[in-house]
Protein backbone atom coordinates (compact mmCIF):
# COMPACT_ATOMS: atom_id res chain seq x y z
CA UNK A 1 0.00 0.00 0.00
CA UNK A 2 1.18 3.24 -1.23
CA UNK A 3 1.39 6.12 1.29
CA UNK A 4 1.42 9.93 0.77
CA UNK A 5 3.52 12.22 3.21
CA UNK A 6 1.94 15.50 3.56
CA UNK A 7 3.86 18.37 4.38
CA UNK A 8 1.10 21.38 5.75
CA UNK A 9 3.04 24.58 6.02
CA UNK A 10 2.42 28.69 6.05
CA UNK A 11 -0.90 27.97 8.18
CA UNK A 12 -1.31 32.00 8.55
CA UNK A 13 -0.98 33.05 4.70
CA UNK A 14 -4.66 32.74 4.50
CA UNK A 15 -6.77 33.32 1.08
CA UNK A 16 -9.49 35.41 0.58
CA UNK A 17 -13.16 34.48 1.17
CA UNK A 18 -14.24 34.55 -2.04
CA UNK A 19 -17.82 34.74 -3.92
CA UNK A 20 -16.18 32.94 -7.12
CA UNK A 21 -18.20 29.35 -7.35
CA UNK A 22 -16.63 28.12 -10.73
CA UNK A 23 -14.06 25.33 -10.05
CA UNK A 24 -10.63 25.09 -12.10
CA UNK A 25 -8.44 23.01 -11.30
CA UNK A 26 -4.77 22.30 -12.95
CA UNK A 27 -3.82 19.16 -15.09
CA UNK A 28 -1.80 16.60 -13.09
CA UNK A 29 1.75 16.58 -13.85
CA UNK A 30 3.20 12.93 -14.74
CA UNK A 31 1.28 9.75 -15.46
CA UNK A 32 -2.27 9.68 -14.31
CA UNK A 33 -1.80 6.37 -12.53
CA UNK A 34 -3.86 6.42 -9.22
CA UNK A 35 -2.29 6.57 -5.37
CA UNK A 36 -3.75 5.79 -2.39
CA UNK A 37 -3.09 7.89 0.83
CA UNK A 38 -3.38 5.64 3.73
CA UNK A 39 -1.51 8.21 6.13
CA UNK A 40 -0.85 11.70 6.00
CA UNK A 41 2.01 13.57 7.57
CA UNK A 42 0.66 17.32 8.77
CA UNK A 43 3.06 19.32 9.81
CA UNK A 44 2.53 23.62 10.56
CA UNK A 45 6.11 24.71 10.88
CA UNK A 46 5.29 28.15 10.17
CA UNK A 47 1.64 28.93 12.08
CA UNK A 48 2.87 31.60 13.91
CA UNK A 49 1.76 35.35 13.00
CA UNK A 50 4.41 37.84 14.99
CA UNK A 51 2.06 40.68 15.97
CA UNK A 52 4.26 43.28 15.17
CA UNK A 53 2.98 46.25 17.55
CA UNK A 54 4.21 49.66 18.07
CA UNK A 55 2.02 50.43 21.45
CA UNK A 56 2.26 46.52 23.20
CA UNK A 57 5.56 45.56 21.56
CA UNK A 58 6.74 42.85 19.13
CA UNK A 59 7.42 39.38 19.69
CA UNK A 60 3.79 38.04 20.64
CA UNK A 61 2.73 35.09 19.03
CA UNK A 62 -0.32 33.40 17.51
CA UNK A 63 0.26 29.68 17.50
CA UNK A 64 -1.71 26.79 16.37
CA UNK A 65 -0.79 23.14 17.50
CA UNK A 66 -2.30 20.19 16.49
CA UNK A 67 -4.46 18.73 19.52
CA UNK A 68 -5.59 15.47 20.33
CA UNK A 69 -9.38 14.48 18.01
CA UNK A 70 -8.32 16.82 15.07
CA UNK A 71 -9.57 15.55 11.67
CA UNK A 72 -8.87 16.62 8.15
CA UNK A 73 -11.32 15.66 5.62
CA UNK A 74 -9.87 14.67 1.81
CA UNK A 75 -11.09 13.89 -1.56
CA UNK A 76 -9.41 13.82 -4.94
CA UNK A 77 -10.40 15.50 -8.26
CA UNK A 78 -11.02 12.02 -9.62
CA UNK A 79 -13.51 11.06 -7.04
CA UNK A 80 -14.61 14.66 -5.85
CA UNK A 81 -17.88 12.74 -4.02
CA UNK A 82 -15.65 10.23 -2.05
CA UNK A 83 -14.85 11.95 1.40
CA UNK A 84 -12.50 10.40 3.70
CA UNK A 85 -12.03 11.17 7.33
CA UNK A 86 -7.93 11.16 8.85
CA UNK A 87 -7.60 11.48 12.48
CA UNK A 88 -4.67 12.52 14.29
CA UNK A 89 -2.15 9.44 15.20
CA UNK A 90 0.51 10.86 16.89
CA UNK A 91 1.76 14.47 17.38
CA UNK A 92 -0.77 16.27 19.56
CA UNK A 93 0.35 19.72 21.39
CA UNK A 94 3.03 19.86 18.06
CA UNK A 95 3.05 21.50 14.83
CA UNK A 96 4.26 18.33 13.45
CA UNK A 97 1.59 15.17 13.06
CA UNK A 98 0.70 12.13 11.55
CA UNK A 99 -2.88 11.53 10.27
CA UNK A 100 -4.46 8.12 9.69
CA UNK A 101 -7.77 7.65 7.73
CA UNK A 102 -10.98 6.48 9.96
CA UNK A 103 -12.50 3.32 9.76
CA UNK A 104 -12.18 0.23 7.51
CA UNK A 105 -11.40 2.30 4.42
CA UNK A 106 -7.67 1.89 2.37
CA UNK A 107 -7.39 5.84 2.22
CA UNK A 108 -8.37 8.22 -1.02
CA UNK A 109 -7.41 7.38 -4.57
CA UNK A 110 -6.32 9.73 -7.41
CA UNK A 111 -3.47 11.54 -8.59
CA UNK A 112 -4.91 15.26 -7.29
CA UNK A 113 -5.64 15.86 -3.92
CA UNK A 114 -7.56 18.13 -1.91
CA UNK A 115 -7.45 18.40 2.23
CA UNK A 116 -9.68 20.90 4.49
CA UNK A 117 -9.40 21.02 8.13
CA UNK A 118 -12.61 22.86 9.53
CA UNK A 119 -12.77 21.55 13.27
CA UNK A 120 -15.05 18.79 12.13
CA UNK A 121 -15.10 15.14 13.25
CA UNK A 122 -16.85 14.12 10.47
CA UNK A 123 -15.69 14.07 6.90
CA UNK A 124 -17.18 17.17 5.07
CA UNK A 125 -16.14 20.33 2.61
CA UNK A 126 -18.48 22.75 4.47
CA UNK A 127 -16.72 25.02 6.78
CA UNK A 128 -19.15 26.91 9.40
CA UNK A 129 -17.40 30.19 11.25
CA UNK A 130 -19.48 29.75 14.32
CA UNK A 131 -21.22 32.27 16.78
CA UNK A 132 -18.67 31.42 19.63
CA UNK A 133 -15.23 31.02 19.27
CA UNK A 134 -13.91 30.13 22.60
CA UNK A 135 -10.05 29.83 23.93
CA UNK A 136 -8.39 27.08 24.94
CA UNK A 137 -6.84 27.69 27.77
CA UNK A 138 -4.25 25.03 27.94
CA UNK A 139 -2.86 25.93 24.54
CA UNK A 140 -0.40 28.96 24.49
CA UNK A 141 -3.06 30.80 21.69
CA UNK A 142 -2.79 34.25 23.05
CA UNK A 143 -6.57 34.24 23.06
CA UNK A 144 -6.97 33.17 19.27
CA UNK A 145 -9.99 30.65 19.58
CA UNK A 146 -8.26 27.14 19.13
CA UNK A 147 -9.16 25.82 15.76
CA UNK A 148 -11.47 28.31 14.71
CA UNK A 149 -9.60 29.02 11.60
CA UNK A 150 -10.15 26.87 8.64
CA UNK A 151 -7.45 25.82 6.21
CA UNK A 152 -7.44 23.90 3.41
CA UNK A 153 -4.60 22.74 0.73
CA UNK A 154 -3.90 20.69 -3.12
CA UNK A 155 -1.50 18.82 -4.13
CA UNK A 156 -0.69 16.81 -7.29
CA UNK A 157 1.53 14.11 -7.62
CA UNK A 158 4.59 14.62 -9.87
CA UNK A 159 5.31 11.58 -11.96
CA UNK A 160 4.34 9.28 -9.64
CA UNK A 161 6.59 10.06 -7.06
CA UNK A 162 4.85 10.32 -3.42
CA UNK A 163 7.90 12.22 -2.00
CA UNK A 164 7.67 15.32 -4.36
CA UNK A 165 4.16 15.80 -2.92
CA UNK A 166 3.63 18.48 -0.71
CA UNK A 167 0.80 20.21 1.24
CA UNK A 168 0.71 23.80 1.90
CA UNK A 169 -2.55 24.74 3.91
CA UNK A 170 -4.00 28.28 3.84
CA UNK A 171 -6.46 29.69 6.09
CA UNK A 172 -9.60 30.95 4.16
CA UNK A 173 -9.99 33.76 6.27
CA UNK A 174 -8.64 36.84 8.61
CA UNK A 175 -8.51 37.81 12.14
CA UNK A 176 -10.20 40.73 13.77
CA UNK A 177 -7.98 41.99 16.82
CA UNK A 178 -9.75 43.82 19.60
CA UNK A 179 -8.04 45.32 22.17
CA UNK A 180 -10.17 46.67 24.89
CA UNK A 181 -8.71 48.09 28.50
CA UNK A 182 -11.32 48.43 31.48
CA UNK A 183 -11.29 51.35 34.25
CA UNK A 184 -10.62 48.95 36.93
CA UNK A 185 -10.02 45.47 37.37
CA UNK A 186 -12.97 43.15 36.80
CA UNK A 187 -13.77 39.68 35.62
CA UNK A 188 -14.84 39.30 32.37
CA UNK A 189 -17.69 37.31 31.42
CA UNK A 190 -18.11 37.67 27.64
CA UNK A 191 -17.51 39.76 24.94
CA UNK A 192 -19.33 39.99 21.42
CA UNK A 193 -18.47 41.17 18.36
CA UNK A 194 -21.21 42.56 16.30
CA UNK A 195 -21.64 43.62 12.45
CA UNK A 196 -23.82 44.30 9.53
CA UNK A 197 -21.61 42.52 7.52
CA UNK A 198 -22.10 38.59 7.94
CA UNK A 199 -19.33 37.57 10.75
CA UNK A 200 -20.72 33.95 10.68
CA UNK A 201 -22.01 30.67 8.88
CA UNK A 202 -21.65 27.77 6.62
CA UNK A 203 -20.28 27.71 3.08
CA UNK A 204 -18.16 24.71 0.87
CA UNK A 205 -14.38 25.30 0.40
CA UNK A 206 -13.92 25.21 -3.51
CA UNK A 207 -10.46 25.09 -5.19
CA UNK A 208 -9.95 27.53 -8.07
CA UNK A 209 -6.42 26.85 -10.15
CA UNK A 210 -5.81 25.41 -6.74
CA UNK A 211 -6.38 28.02 -4.60
CA UNK A 212 -9.18 27.40 -1.75
CA UNK A 213 -12.14 29.89 -0.99
CA UNK A 214 -14.94 29.75 0.76
CA UNK A 215 -17.91 32.25 0.98
CA UNK A 216 -21.18 32.12 3.61
CA UNK A 217 -24.06 30.46 1.97
CA UNK A 218 -26.25 29.63 4.79
CA UNK A 219 -26.96 29.90 8.62
CA UNK A 220 -25.17 33.44 8.52
CA UNK A 221 -24.88 35.33 11.52
CA UNK A 222 -23.50 38.77 12.19
CA UNK A 223 -22.21 38.09 16.28
CA UNK A 224 -19.51 36.49 17.20
CA UNK A 225 -19.06 35.39 21.08
CA UNK A 226 -16.52 34.99 23.30
CA UNK A 227 -17.92 33.04 26.05
CA UNK A 228 -15.07 34.10 28.85
CA UNK A 229 -16.07 32.56 32.13
CA UNK A 230 -14.57 34.56 34.82
CA UNK A 231 -11.78 36.21 32.83
CA UNK A 232 -9.78 38.27 35.14
CA UNK A 233 -8.60 41.56 33.67
CA UNK A 234 -6.49 44.79 35.62
CA UNK A 235 -7.54 48.16 35.16
CA UNK A 236 -5.87 49.83 32.82
CA UNK A 237 -4.06 47.29 31.64
CA UNK A 238 -4.82 46.53 27.70
CA UNK A 239 -5.93 42.83 26.88
CA UNK A 240 -6.45 41.85 22.87
CA UNK A 241 -8.81 39.27 21.61
CA UNK A 242 -8.83 38.19 18.51
CA UNK A 243 -11.63 36.56 16.23
CA UNK A 244 -11.52 34.92 13.34
CA UNK A 245 -13.50 36.35 10.37
CA UNK A 246 -14.17 36.41 6.71
CA UNK A 247 -11.91 38.23 4.71
CA UNK A 248 -13.56 41.42 3.80
CA UNK A 249 -14.83 44.60 4.35
CA UNK A 250 -16.77 45.72 7.44
CA UNK A 251 -19.37 48.73 8.21
CA UNK A 252 -20.87 49.34 11.61
CA UNK A 253 -19.00 47.10 14.06
CA UNK A 254 -19.34 47.34 17.94
CA UNK A 255 -18.57 45.34 21.04
CA UNK A 256 -20.54 44.16 24.01
CA UNK A 257 -18.67 43.88 27.17
CA UNK A 258 -19.91 41.39 30.22
CA UNK A 259 -19.37 41.18 33.47
CA UNK A 260 -18.96 37.30 34.85
CA UNK A 261 -22.33 36.54 36.41
CA UNK A 262 -22.77 36.20 40.70
CA UNK A 263 -24.65 34.77 40.08
CA UNK A 264 -26.22 37.62 37.37
CA UNK A 265 -24.12 40.10 35.05
CA UNK A 266 -22.64 42.91 37.45
CA UNK A 267 -22.72 45.03 34.52
CA UNK A 268 -23.00 45.02 30.47
CA UNK A 269 -21.83 47.68 28.56
CA UNK A 270 -21.91 48.21 24.70
CA UNK A 271 -19.21 50.06 22.67
CA UNK A 272 -19.39 51.31 19.10
CA UNK A 273 -15.52 50.35 17.62
CA UNK A 274 -15.44 51.10 13.89
CA UNK A 275 -17.51 52.23 11.30
CA UNK A 276 -15.97 51.18 7.87
CA UNK A 277 -12.51 48.89 7.89
CA UNK A 278 -11.56 45.88 5.83
CA UNK A 279 -10.03 42.89 6.98
CA UNK A 280 -7.43 41.47 4.49
CA UNK A 281 -6.59 37.49 3.76
CA UNK A 282 -4.13 36.44 5.56
CA UNK A 283 -3.97 39.47 7.83
CA UNK A 284 -4.36 40.75 11.15
CA UNK A 285 -6.77 43.74 11.70
CA UNK A 286 -6.14 45.89 14.30
CA UNK A 287 -8.97 47.65 16.38
CA UNK A 288 -7.95 50.38 18.21
CA UNK A 289 -7.99 50.41 22.05
CA UNK A 290 -11.46 50.41 23.40
CA UNK A 291 -12.18 51.76 26.75
CA UNK A 292 -15.00 50.03 29.12
CA UNK A 293 -16.13 52.07 31.82
CA UNK A 294 -17.06 48.92 34.86
CA UNK A 295 -18.93 51.74 37.11
CA UNK A 296 -22.45 52.19 35.21
CA UNK A 297 -22.26 55.99 34.01
CA UNK A 298 -24.35 58.73 34.99
CA UNK A 299 -27.43 59.03 33.39
CA UNK A 300 -28.30 62.50 32.79
CA UNK A 301 -31.48 64.52 32.51
CA UNK A 302 -32.75 68.20 32.50
CA UNK A 303 -31.69 70.24 35.11
CA UNK A 304 -28.96 67.90 35.96
CA UNK A 305 -25.58 69.54 36.97
CA UNK A 306 -22.86 68.81 34.64
CA UNK A 307 -20.55 67.06 35.24
CA UNK A 308 -22.00 64.97 37.76
CA UNK A 309 -21.17 65.35 41.75
CA UNK A 310 -19.73 68.49 40.87
CA UNK A 311 -19.65 72.17 42.98
CA UNK A 312 -18.99 75.82 43.03
CA UNK A 313 -16.31 76.58 40.25
CA UNK A 314 -16.05 72.83 39.14
CA UNK A 315 -19.69 73.49 37.29
CA UNK A 316 -19.51 73.89 34.03
CA UNK A 317 -23.08 73.91 32.99
CA UNK A 318 -26.92 72.31 33.56
CA UNK A 319 -28.31 69.95 31.32
CA UNK A 320 -31.06 71.28 28.75
CA UNK A 321 -31.30 68.51 26.48
CA UNK A 322 -30.35 64.51 26.91
CA UNK A 323 -30.77 61.92 25.05
CA UNK A 324 -33.06 58.91 25.88
CA UNK A 325 -30.08 56.80 27.50
CA UNK A 326 -28.43 60.31 29.71
CA UNK A 327 -25.35 59.56 27.96
CA UNK A 328 -25.24 63.01 25.51
CA UNK A 329 -27.00 66.45 25.19
CA UNK A 330 -26.17 69.68 25.25
CA UNK A 331 -25.53 72.07 28.62
CA UNK A 332 -26.13 75.66 28.93
CA UNK A 333 -23.56 78.30 31.08
CA UNK A 334 -24.39 79.15 34.13
CA UNK A 335 -25.31 82.65 33.25
CA UNK A 336 -24.84 85.34 30.26
CA UNK A 337 -22.04 86.34 28.76
CA UNK A 338 -20.05 89.58 30.12
CA UNK A 339 -16.82 89.45 27.56
CA UNK A 340 -15.87 91.18 23.91
CA UNK A 341 -18.83 93.19 24.02
CA UNK A 342 -20.70 96.41 24.15
CA UNK A 343 -21.89 95.95 27.96
CA UNK A 344 -24.57 97.41 29.76
CA UNK A 345 -23.23 95.94 33.36
CA UNK A 346 -20.98 94.07 34.98
CA UNK A 347 -23.04 91.10 35.22
CA UNK A 348 -24.81 90.78 31.28
CA UNK A 349 -23.02 91.83 28.30
CA UNK A 350 -24.78 93.14 25.20
CA UNK A 351 -23.50 92.63 21.54
CA UNK A 352 -23.90 93.27 17.68
CA UNK A 353 -24.51 89.99 15.85
CA UNK A 354 -22.13 90.94 13.07
CA UNK A 355 -19.81 94.34 13.81
CA UNK A 356 -20.14 96.02 10.34
CA UNK A 357 -22.15 95.84 7.22
CA UNK A 358 -24.66 92.59 6.38
CA UNK A 359 -23.12 89.17 7.37
CA UNK A 360 -21.02 87.57 4.84
CA UNK A 361 -21.18 83.85 6.44
CA UNK A 362 -23.47 81.54 5.40
CA UNK A 363 -25.18 80.74 8.76
CA UNK A 364 -28.51 78.41 7.90
CA UNK A 365 -28.90 75.83 10.56
CA UNK A 366 -31.66 76.01 12.59
CA UNK A 367 -30.61 73.09 14.72
CA UNK A 368 -27.18 73.05 14.86
CA UNK A 369 -25.43 76.09 16.47
CA UNK A 370 -22.05 74.44 16.98
CA UNK A 371 -21.93 74.02 12.80
CA UNK A 372 -22.95 77.77 12.88
CA UNK A 373 -20.45 78.97 15.14
CA UNK A 374 -17.41 77.30 13.69
CA UNK A 375 -17.98 78.68 10.56
CA UNK A 376 -17.47 81.99 11.84
CA UNK A 377 -14.65 80.85 13.92
CA UNK A 378 -12.12 82.07 11.77
CA UNK A 379 -13.32 85.77 11.39
CA UNK A 380 -15.09 86.15 15.23
CA UNK A 381 -13.44 89.49 15.79
CA UNK A 382 -16.28 90.80 13.07
CA UNK A 383 -19.11 88.59 15.27
CA UNK A 384 -19.16 89.75 18.68
CA UNK A 385 -21.97 87.52 19.35
CA UNK A 386 -20.21 84.48 18.41
CA UNK A 387 -17.02 86.10 19.88
CA UNK A 388 -18.49 86.04 22.78
CA UNK A 389 -19.61 82.75 23.47
CA UNK A 390 -16.34 81.02 22.04
CA UNK A 391 -14.55 82.90 24.91
CA UNK A 392 -16.03 80.69 27.43
CA UNK A 393 -13.72 78.12 25.62
CA UNK A 394 -13.63 74.40 24.26
CA UNK A 395 -17.28 73.42 22.59
CA UNK A 396 -18.99 76.55 23.91
CA UNK A 397 -20.96 77.89 20.52
CA UNK A 398 -23.79 80.21 20.28
CA UNK A 399 -26.98 78.65 19.66
CA UNK A 400 -29.09 77.48 16.63
CA UNK A 401 -32.35 79.18 16.32
CA UNK A 402 -34.31 75.90 17.75
CA UNK A 403 -31.82 75.33 20.46
CA UNK A 404 -32.01 78.79 21.82
CA UNK A 405 -35.98 78.20 21.73
CA UNK A 406 -35.53 74.54 23.44
CA UNK A 407 -33.33 76.76 26.37
CA UNK A 408 -36.13 79.14 26.85
CA UNK A 409 -38.31 76.84 27.00
CA UNK A 410 -36.22 74.77 30.12
CA UNK A 411 -35.73 77.74 31.75
CA UNK A 412 -38.16 76.47 34.93
CA UNK A 413 -36.23 73.45 35.20
CA UNK A 414 -32.96 74.91 35.61
CA UNK A 415 -33.07 77.90 37.84
CA UNK A 416 -31.01 77.54 40.89
CA UNK A 417 -29.61 74.36 39.89
CA UNK A 418 -25.93 74.49 40.63
CA UNK A 419 -25.88 78.38 40.27
CA UNK A 420 -27.47 78.76 37.58
CA UNK A 421 -28.78 82.25 36.31
CA UNK A 422 -32.23 82.89 34.99
CA UNK A 423 -32.26 84.85 31.33
CA UNK A 424 -33.20 87.84 31.43
CA UNK A 425 -31.83 90.01 28.79
CA UNK A 426 -34.05 92.01 26.68
CA UNK A 427 -33.16 90.01 23.49
CA UNK A 428 -30.51 86.86 23.47
CA UNK A 429 -29.31 86.46 19.66
CA UNK A 430 -29.37 82.98 17.79
CA UNK A 431 -26.40 82.16 15.49
CA UNK A 432 -29.02 81.24 12.71
CA UNK A 433 -29.76 83.73 9.39
CA UNK A 434 -33.02 83.23 7.87
CA UNK A 435 -33.44 84.16 3.95
CA UNK A 436 -32.23 87.46 3.21
CA UNK A 437 -29.54 87.17 5.67
CA UNK A 438 -32.31 88.11 8.70
CA UNK A 439 -30.38 87.35 11.75
CA UNK A 440 -32.42 85.47 14.62
CA UNK A 441 -33.33 86.51 17.88
CA UNK A 442 -35.62 85.96 20.55
CA UNK A 443 -37.00 88.80 22.60
CA UNK A 444 -37.85 88.49 25.84
CA UNK A 445 -40.85 90.58 27.18
CA UNK A 446 -41.37 89.40 30.76
CA UNK A 447 -41.12 86.40 33.14
CA UNK A 448 -43.31 83.55 31.24
CA UNK A 449 -43.87 85.36 27.55
CA UNK A 450 -40.76 85.29 24.88
CA UNK A 451 -41.20 85.47 21.10
CA UNK A 452 -38.54 85.07 18.30
CA UNK A 453 -38.01 87.51 16.13
CA UNK A 454 -35.82 89.03 13.15
CA UNK A 455 -32.99 91.58 12.68
CA UNK A 456 -32.19 92.81 9.16
CA UNK A 457 -29.91 93.55 6.81
CA UNK A 458 -29.01 96.93 8.28
CA UNK A 459 -29.75 96.21 11.85
CA UNK A 460 -27.21 93.32 12.88
CA UNK A 461 -24.21 95.88 13.56
CA UNK A 462 -26.63 98.27 15.31
CA UNK A 463 -28.75 96.13 17.59
CA UNK A 464 -27.55 94.56 20.72
CA UNK A 465 -28.40 91.32 22.70
CA UNK A 466 -27.57 89.35 24.99
CA UNK A 467 -25.82 85.73 24.73
CA UNK A 468 -26.43 82.38 26.46
CA UNK A 469 -24.20 80.12 25.07
CA UNK A 470 -24.43 76.38 25.28
CA UNK A 471 -22.23 72.99 24.63
CA UNK A 472 -22.78 69.78 23.98
CA UNK A 473 -21.72 66.47 25.95
CA UNK A 474 -21.11 62.90 25.26
CA UNK A 475 -20.43 60.24 27.75
CA UNK A 476 -17.95 57.81 26.26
Amino acid sequence: MKKLWMIAGSALVMSACSDNVAEMNPAPAGNNDFVTLAEISASLPATRAYLEDVEFGAGKEVKTFWSSGDCITVWSEQEPERLLLYRLKSGADTPNAVFEVVGNEEGVHGTQFYALYNGSSSASKQITLNSVQNNNINRPSNNIAEGAAPMAAYAAVEDGNLSNVRFAFKNLCGIMAVTLTTDADAALGSITLNSTANLTGSGEVRFVNGEPSFRIGANAGKSISRELGNYKVKGGEPNTFYFVVPAQSYGYLALDVMSSTNPKPVWFRTRTIADGLSVGAGSITRIANVTVRTVAPHVYKVGDIYPNGAVGGDVKGIVFEAAQDGQSGKIAALKDCSVNGTEVSDEIGTYYWYSWGPSAAALNSISDGKANTEAVRGNSADYPAFAAALALGDGWYLPARDELSTLFDMQGELINKGGYQEMLGIAYWSSTLTGSARAKKINYYDAVEAAMATVSLSSQSTVEGSVRAIAQFEIK
